[in-house]
C-alpha cells in the first residue's frame, strides 16, 4: 500500500509499506527519501504521534493515508530531556544506519534484541538484586 507522507510547511514524500509493517520502517525509508534522520522524526495520524513499536494496522493506516512529519530541531534532539524520551532500540537502529546498509542495520538489530532478551530472562531475581546493588553502590561514590 502507498501512505503519503507530508512535512509540515515542506515537501513530502510516498513510501510503499505492508499492514504488517511498524512505524519505525516508515520512517526508515522517509530517511532514505527526505534525508530527515530517523530519531529527528515524528509521525502524526488523525492527530496522535505513531509509536515506533507499533504495525501500521494498529494506527489505523490504509493505503492512501495521509501521515504529518514533524522534524525535531537540532537543539531539541541534543537536550537531555527530548534524548531520554527516544526508545533505545531507535537509538541503536539509527546508530547502527550510520554504519551498515538498512537490511543489514535491521539484521544485526534483530540478533541484538534476541541475544539482549535471552540475557534478561536469564538473570534471576538475585542477580537483579546483585546489579541494582552494585549500580547504588556506583551512584554514591
Amino acid at each position: 500500500m502507498r501512505v503519503h507522507i507530508k512535512i509540515l510547511k515542506g515537501d513530502g514524500c510516498i513510501v510503499d509499506v505492508k499492514e504488517q509493517d511498524k512505524v519505525l520502517c516508515i520512517k526508515e525509508k522517509v530517511e532514505l527519501q527526505l534525508n530527515v534522520p530517523v530519531v529527528a522524526q515524528r509521525l502524526v495520524h488523525r492527530g496522535k504521534p505513531l509509536s515506533d513499536e507499533w504495525t501500521l494496522k494498529q494506527c489505523g493506516v490504509k493505503d492512501g493515508t495521509k501521515l504529518f512529519l514533524v522534524v525535531k530541531k537540532e537543539e531539541e534532539l541534543g537536550s537531555t530531556s527530548q534524548t531520554s524520551r527516544l526508545n533505545f532500540w531507535d537509538e541503536m537502529h539509527y546508530f547502527l544506519l550510520k554504519h551498515y546498509r538498512q537490511g543489514d542495520a535491521k539484521q544485526i538489530l534483530e540478533h541484538f534484541t534476541k541475544d539482549f532478551q535471552r540475557s534478561i530472562n536469564s538473570l534471576s531475581l538475585d542477580d537483579i538484586e546483585r546489579i541494582a546493588s552494585l549500580k547504588l553502590k556506583q551512584e554514591d561514590t
